[in-house]
């Protein structure tokens, strides 16, 4: 199956100032069936953003308006080659507002294992972020490791399923 969406949104942040923002938004999913226990998932968004930030100039008197955009996105891949494993990778790169709208990116990793079905799921996941460069850096900020054991459980009302 695939799956394809847009996003927008419109808001007004300060009435006085006639500040708003704006949010614009595509995506996709493919669920790809390799058997009838295997598939491959892949989804991916993007967003960009147009916001005014308004300020008050004491000399004038009145409000400014500062325009700010930015936009990011990501990719996403998950194999389930059998019932109860899987694994996939992700990418994703955005603007950081706090380096004057410099890139920053991360690639992670994972694998997963359910135990009796997909209410017990036992995940490796590991993430590399390289944060933006800020504007007056001459070098780029030490990447973030980051390694984390996901234990998903979860009881409740759900459909009977062949597992």
């Amino acid at each position: 199956g695939l799956e394809l969406g847009a996003t927008a949104t419109e808001g007004t942040n300060n009435v006085a100032a006639a500040a708003r923002t704006r949010v614009l938004g595509v995506d996709a999913k493919l669920k790809w069936w390799t058997s009838e226990n295997a598939y491959l998932l892949v989804q991916g968004e993007f967003l960009h953003l147009d916001r005014d930030e308004a300020g008050w100039d004491v000399v004038s008197g009145g409000y400014t308006r500062t325009p700010v955009k930015g936009s990011g996105g990501y990719l996403f891949a998950d194999l389930n080659w059998a019932q109860r494993y899987d694994a996939g990778l992700s990418y994703e790169r955005f603007q950081d507002p706090a380096a004057d709208g410099a890139h920053a990116s991360a690639i992670g990793a994972f694998a997963g294992l359910a135990l009796m079905e997909e209410t017990t799921v036992f995940r490796l996941d590991w993430r590399r972020l390289q944060p933006a460069r800020a504007a007056a850096a001459l070098v780029d900020p030490a990447a973030l490791q980051q390694l984390t054991l996901r234990v998903i459980f979860s009881m409740g009302p759900h459909k009977a399923h062949q597992f």
